[in-house]
């Protein structure tokens, strides 16, 4: 039995199209409230079935996700996203400490609470600051010196409040980040190009609405802009090779998972996440063979790679 959460914040509903798919497969599946305590200790759960939840980012859905997961977890031997991947979701620090301690490689990022503090860093400018949570890059800063760095409110930042505690990293001076998901022996490997620098810098790094900040904030609106995606050179993809396998062999032994995102920036990692955007290019890149595979897209694609690993 796969059950499926039914997750009524997302404006696609991704739990109809996993229940259409696994239906046509013709495979025993249930779609339940995740969310629902009672509903969750109702269940009659076997050992071989599993949980498949797209939990969503926003704050709502993730006070909602921590009240029951400790039960889900209890409930199921096998889930999506698994107990030990949920642990490092949208933490950032906890994140580049996972890192430091399992070797892989990433940017050196310091853990500060003001202004002072990353002057008593001695790092070198430009810098780059970010909330340990977020997404969309909307809590991310591009400093240029110390002095403009400003103690109460983001200035380049779509949101209000103050910028600490913050982590700081030294600015890479790249066009683009690489954004890899890696589900079972695939990766999915695609560049996203910053716009920032030719387009706003409010949004860093992939630029943002033509609306103002003052309409931003006044509406409540986010600005933040899909960056364009690029396809991989042969050669970039072929020389992650051996970052592609460290990483597949972690999430799998120490995050316990299948499915899972990472960002890359000059050959590091930056972060990684449960959860990935649906902007796909039409090919992946097979671990096992080295070799590029074409393939014909559809609306949430990624999900049936992602729901064929657990069926």
């Amino acid at each position: 039995m796969i059950y499926i959460h039914k997750d009524i914040i997302y404006q696609h509903k991704m739990y109809k199209f996993i229940k259409r798919m696994l239906d046509k497969k013709r495979v025993t599946n249930k779609v339940i409230d995740a969310h629902d305590l009672d509903t969750v200790k109702s269940l009659d759960v076997k050992d071989e079935d599993v949980l498949i939840a797209m939990f969503k980012h926003d704050k709502e859905d993730k006070i909602k996700t921590l009240k029951v997961f400790s039960t889900l977890a209890d409930k199921f031997k096998t889930m999506y996203p698994s107990p030990e991947s949920y642990y490092y979701y949208d933490d950032k620090l906890k994140q580049y400490e996972f890192m430091l301690e399992n070797n892989i490689p990433c940017l050196e990022t310091h853990y500060v609470a003001s202004k002072k503090e990353i002057e008593n860093l001695n790092i070198n400018f430009p810098i780059v600051t970010k909330k340990t949570w977020g997404a969309g890059a909307e809590q991310v800063n591009y400093f240029e010196t110390l002095d403009s760095i400003v103690d109460d409110e983001t200035t380049r930042s779509w949101t209000q409040g103050s910028i600490y505690p913050c982590l700081v990293q030294k600015y890479k001076d790249v066009n683009y980040d690489i954004r890899i998901v890696i589900i079972g022996n695939k990766v999915f490997a695609f560049r996203r190009k910053h716009l920032w620098k030719t387009k706003n810098k409010n949004n860093f790094p992939y630029g943002t609405s033509k609306n103002s900040r003052e309409r931003i904030l006044k509406l409540k609106e986010s600005p933040f802009k899909s960056p364009i995606i690029e396809r991989c050179s042969k050669e970039e993809i072929l020389g992650l090779h051996n970052l592609f396998v460290k990483l597949k062999e972690i999430q799998e032994t120490k995050l316990n998972t299948k499915y899972m995102s990472w960002d890359i920036v000059d050959n590091k990692v930056l972060e990684f996440s449960i959860v990935s955007t649906m902007q796909h290019p039409p090919y992946y890149y097979d671990l096992k063979t080295k070799k590029i595979v074409n393939i014909n897209i559809s609306q949430f694609y990624m999900l049936e790679y992602l729901i064929n690993e657990y069926i």
